[in-house]
């Protein structure tokens, strides 16, 4: 599992954004948010930084936490 932090994620709409955005690249991915800390954790087989890649094209600035 990987953590980002995506300070721009505000809303549902953006956590659904941001959902679909890692899924594009990764179908089985298991993606959590957290509106609150702005944090998205991700399982995935997706290298981070492609994953960080795929947020940052939705829209989003990201960076890998932890």
């Amino acid at each position: 599992m990987v953590k980002f932090s995506v300070p721009e994620m505000h809303c549902g709409g953006c956590i659904a954004s941001v959902t679909r955005a890692i899924q594009a690249g990764d179908k089985a991915a298991i993606v959590a948010a957290n509106l609150e800390t702005h944090l998205v954790e991700v399982t995935s087989h997706l290298p981070a930084a492609q994953i960080a890649g795929l947020i940052d094209d939705a829209g989003f600035s990201v960076k890998q936490v932890g």
